[in-house]
This record gives C-alpha cells, structure tokens and sequence, in this order.
C-alpha cells in the first residue's frame, strides 16, 4: 500500500544526552560524537540524504533535522541514520525524550500552500482537538514540566518558510504544530504512528470533508478552549475526555486516509500501550531503537591492560574521557583511578547501572569502604561499633548532600591503593564490576556494641568530631560538560 501524502511532513524533535542521570551539554558533546570528515554547519552536522544532527538555539538539548517527505516513514529511516551518526563512536550515552533534565520538544512541521494567518489559526484549532488521541498517550509530569517553563502549549504554532532537504534546494512555506512533547520520538514504531496521525488528519482538515464535519459540535473555537482541553487532560478528568476522544476516534475512521493508515493510527488510539512500550525503554531512544549495547563485560576484559590498551589506541579517550561524569574528590591519585574506570567504561562500551563518587580514606585504613544510605558492599570489616557506623554513615549522607547527589555509591580508597595505584586500581576495577554484575551484594549492619573503642576513633578522630576533620571530601566534578542554566530558548527549527 502506498502510505503518501499530497504534502511533505517533517520534524526537529529534541532530547537530553545523558550519562547516568548527568545530562551533557548537545553542543559539547555532539562534536566528539561525530565522526570526522562529516560537513558542520551552524548548529550541528549535515548527514548527506538524512538531514541535519545537531542541538538547539539554546546549545544544551540536541535535535535532529531529517529531510522531510511525503511518506512517513521515509522520515523516520532518515531519523535512524541521523541517530546511529551520534551513536557510531560509543553507546555508552542515553537520549531521554522527557523534559526531565532540560525542557524538550518534539516539533512536527506539515508543508502548506497559500493560507492566510486567519486561515492556519482556524486549521490550527481543528489541529488541537484532533491532537486529543496523542495528548492522552503523553506522560503527564512531562506535560507539565514543560508548561511550566512556558512550552507546549497545545495553542502554540507557526508558520514559517524552512529550507527543503538541502540548504541550496527550494524553501518551503510550513505549518509548525509546537505542543507535542518530545516522547514520540522514543520508539521508530511511535515516531512513524505519530507522524502518519498528524499526517491524516491534516490532509482532512484541508480538504474539510464530510467527516470532519460530523465534528463541528466538539470542534476547538478558540484559545480558551484549547488551553482548557488541554488542562482536563492533564487533570485526568476521565468523563469529558473519554466522551471527545470517543468521538473523534468514530470520525477519524471515517478519514479519507484512514484505510491508508489504519495500524499506525490504531497504536495511537491506544495511550495506554503506548505509555508502557516508553516505559519499558524508560523513554530512552537509544533503547528504543536498538541502539543502545547493554553487555556487562567480562571480567577478564575489564582486568586486561594489553586489551584496554589497544582499543585505546584505536578510540578517541582525549575527546571522549572529559565527557564521562564521573565524580571524585581531589584526594591523591584518585584521578588514576576515575581516569582507570572511565577508559574501561569507553573502551568496552560498559553502561553502568550505578552512579559512582570515588573519595579517598586516610592512612590506617586497609579496606575499601563502599556504600550508600541504605547499607554497605564493602567495608563492614571496617566498622566496629556504633560510633564507627554512624562516622561512616554521616560521611556518606555528608558526600551525598554537598555533592546534591542522590542514588550514589561512595567507593572509599584505602591510602596504600592509592598510594600504590597500579595494583589498587585493578582491586577497584573488580569491586565495580562485582557490584555491577551484583555479586557483591548490599547488605546493612547487624548491631555492634555502642561504645567509643572503634578502630575508626582511634585512627581518626584527633582534637575533634567534626566530620570535615575526620575525612578530606572537597568535592571535584571530572568532566567540563554541564550548563545548569541552558533552557529551551530559541527553539525555531
């Protein structure tokens, strides 16, 4: 079956570079992506017969610009090759669709003619209720972050002349439909149903057929209803939504190109399938469409300096290790270490489940202490009363409020590893792996007896109990990529 429209339709979704909850600045990060030779322009790179990959006016949120086309499809297979470009050095990053770490959109542009501005806000309204059925499958935080910080409104639109496939082809007049959220891009199953639905029903809306007329009594008049539509929705107020959405389903199956689009369009019909197949990917895109590479390594591998050393080699560490965040105090040598971990981590293409802080102990303790709020990997030998196990667990609430970091297992050093790296770090390398792989299981405390005889007393406390006394914790960020204060300005494309 021929899946065309008589128009072209297009997109410039955006979305979060991630490295375990730590977004990366696009415009930092995107450059180191990309393979050499590939031609740069303003704001990203052009990929000859895709489009353009590249971040925002902003320079935080990365976007990708795929030629547009009549077929749906067509654009999201430009969309997959605009994707593997960023994901062909390494796979160790996520591309979140949600609004979590940086506001983000997902854009849909539809080719228009001659249409007057009186013209395109009245499509605009028919546009914003036949949305309804893809409002529904968005996840409602999601909705709202982005509302909060002035994005998504469902009355928000322009029209505006983009260049067509090339930046020496002929420009094209578009219709820009702003207030879907960044999440079809999740899956390529997703993005082909969202595309080909936006599609169907502006076709209609353009001809003004008899079933779309059927809709008149429900159909969006102005502003106010729109933004108040899009309020129930959000409030989940089931009777109002579920009798409109009823009623548009009925009449889109009525659409000239229903028949054409039927699969697509019945996915969308269906939030709740919806919702769970960006779940089951948490709404990662390199999950979702197989870009991702989820492989523990082996053991052997990740403990090989031959190994490590000639895909080092053959890897671009000088580039890629500053954009791994991974977080460490500035005690001694413990750079060696985070440097140690984050070449393996490139190297093998290693996805850890954990977030990391890596400190160092003081002299006169011998074993690793590794923990979080909830108990301890390593270290237990360590503790051998209750005041040790409150020093340790106030260190580590400690490491966890200065550092604003949550979820985080703080890996102590011992001195001596420190001191003699070369054998430490192959002792830091496995306990990493033994708790990624969860052979080194967490486990709290039993009770100890509650005096002030512990071996951490005596070895740390001096003239005072004063925790920055007792550890050195200073806190150092290992990557120069991070901008807290970038939000979704300029967001034209």
């Amino acid at each position: 079956m021929n899946k065309k429209f008589d128009f072209k339709i297009g997109a410039d979704p955006e979305f979060n570079i991630t490295f375990k909850e730590n977004r990366l600045i696009a415009c930092k990060a995107i450059p180191i992506l990309i393979k050499k030779g590939i031609p740069q322009s303003d704001m990203g790179y052009d990929i000859p017969g895709a489009g353009n990959v590249g971040w925002d006016g902003n320079s935080s949120t990365a976007e990708i610009r795929p030629n547009p086309s009549n077929e749906p499809q067509e654009v999201v297979k430009n969309m997959m090759n605009l994707l593997k470009t960023i994901t062909e050095k390494t796979k160790l990053f996520s591309f979140d669709t949600r609004s979590k770490h940086e506001v983000v959109g997902g854009h849909i542009h539809m080719e228009i003619q001659d249409q007057t501005d009186k013209e395109m806000a009245e499509i605009h309204n028919k546009m914003s209720t036949l949305f309804l059925p893809i409002l529904i499958g968005e996840n409602n935080a999601n909705v709202k972050n982005r509302l909060n910080k002035g994005y998504g409104e469902i009355t928000d639109f322009r029209t505006d002349t983009q260049r067509n496939e090339t930046r020496n082809s002929p420009r094209k007049r578009t219709y820009e439909f702003r207030a879907p959220t960044a999440e079809w891009l999740t899956t390529p199953k997703l993005a082909n149903a969202t595309l080909s639905y936006m599609g169907v029903i502006f076709n209609e809306i353009l001809k003004n057929t008899l079933a779309l007329q059927s809709l008149n009594s429900i159909m969006l008049k102005n502003r106010e209803q729109c933004k108040a539509i899009q309020s129930l929705t959000i409030a989940n107020f089931t009777p109002l939504i579920t009798s409109l959405s009823r009623s548009i389903k009925e009449a889109i199956r009525k659409f000239e190109l229903y028949p054409v689009f039927k699969e697509e369009i019945e996915y969308i019909f269906n939030p709740k399938r919806i919702l769970r197949d960006k779940e089951k990917v948490n709404y990662d895109i390199t999950a979702g469409w197989k870009l991702d590479y989820k492989t523990i390594p082996c053991q052997r591998k990740l403990m090989s300096d031959k190994l490590i050393e000639k895909i080092s080699l053959e890897t671009d560490m000088d580039n890629l290790i500053p954009i791994i965040p991974i977080m460490g105090s500035n005690d001694t040598n413990i750079d060696m270490f985070i440097r140690a971990l984050k070449q393996r981590i490139i190297a093998l293409n290693w996805k850890l489940k954990n977030n990391y802080y890596i400190f160092g102990l003081r002299n006169g303790i011998k074993e690793a202490i590794i923990g979080n709020t909830k108990g301890y990997f390593s270290g237990a030998n360590n503790i051998k009363t209750e005041m040790d196990k409150k020093l340790i667990s106030d260190l580590i609430l400690k490491m966890l409020q200065r550092n604003q970091i949550k979820d985080t297992i703080i890996f102590g050093i011992p001195y001596k590893d420190r001191i003699s790296y070369k054998l430490g770090i192959k002792t830091f390398i496995k306990n990493i792996y033994l708790i990624e792989k969860e052979i080194l299981k967490q486990k709290k405390l039993e009770p100890l007896p509650n005096d002030d005889t512990g071996k951490l007393k005596d070895i740390l406390v001096e003239p005072t109990n004063n925790i920055e006394d007792i550890f050195r914790i200073p806190h150092t960020w290992n990557t120069p990529i991070g901008d807290d204060n970038a939000n979704e300005n300029n967001n034209s494309n």
